[in-house]
């Protein structure tokens, strides 16, 4: 979205200096105050953009669920549980 403003904005920048430079049709200030609000609000949208993307990692970093899930292990000893493994070191 940021991107995509900026590009708009660089179209209307060119617009007004095209209008400023090439034609008697313009505003005294017009132009500079156009192009400033256009630049400053593709700046934003980008910078928050960038932010959404940081503030979206650290999201999904803080749930710790794991990368993939083991439906079956195939080749491997079948594992003891938790409460057996307790018990056995009690046991001797």
């Amino acid at each position: 979205m940021g991107f995509a403003t900026s590009g708009l904005a660089l179209v209307g920048i060119i617009y007004a200096l095209v209008l400023r430079l090439f034609t008697n049709m313009w505003v005294t200030g017009w132009t500079a105050l156009f192009i400033v609000v256009l630049f400053m609000g593709g700046v934003q949208l980008l910078s928050l953009g960038i932010i959404g993307e940081y503030v979206g990692r650290i999201y999904g970093e803080t749930k710790r669920r794991p990368l993939y899930l083991v439906q079956e292990r195939l080749g491997f000893k079948p594992e003891r549980r938790q409460s057996e493994k307790l018990f056995s070191v009690h046991r001797g």
